[in-house]
């Protein structure tokens, strides 16, 4: 009979200790993304000219597809967002807040978010007490543009676009 080499016996516990490693389940990973629709109100509105400061909510749903957490997402997500914002005109503005992204059966995130506007793209960053990143990119339809040059400015808009969760 004949017995391992001592290579071997040397090999044999680094091998294990790899495989221990590749094996080893992760934290909980995030890696999911909405295809949201938002309906927006400011308050007091926003103007072409003349700077103002105020509020800003934001309530509606998302398709979300991903991990969210370690558990598979395919579904409708409620999503929600309030916070400060300006002082800001149409087209450049920003604010701080929160997002609240509730997914039935799985769980839900809130996050502390900053959004800045740029013409009738909006862009989201943040991030989840979790460690999860927020990032989103929506677009406002032209007639906010249109709004914003009347009399009562932009009140109330639609935004839409994509609202991702990642990292944790």
């Amino acid at each position: 009979m004949r017995f391992a080499s001592s290579r071997m016996m040397m090999v044999a516990p680094a091998a294990v200790f790899t495989l221990a490693l590749v094996a080893a389940p992760a934290d909980a990973a995030t890696s999911l993304r909405c295809n949201a629709a938002l309906s927006v109100r400011y308050g007091p509105a926003l103007h072409a000219a003349g700077p103002t400061a105020g509020r800003f909510t934001g309530f509606g749903s998302g398709d979300c597809s991903g991990t969210f957490r370690n558990a598979g997402v395919s579904g409708s997500a409620t999503i929600a967002e309030d916070g400060s914002r300006g002082p800001g005109v149409c087209g450049a503005d920003q604010g701080e807040g929160t997002l609240s992204l509730v997914l039935p059966g799985a769980g839900s995130a809130l996050a502390s978010i900053h959004y800045a506007s740029a013409g009738l793209g909006i862009t989201l960053s943040g991030s989840t007490a979790q460690g999860e990143q927020v990032t989103g990119q929506l677009t406002m339809p032209f007639s906010s543009a249109l709004a914003c040059a009347s009399g009562p400015g932009l009140g109330t808009t639609s935004a839409s676009g994509t609202i991702e969760l990642s990292g944790g």
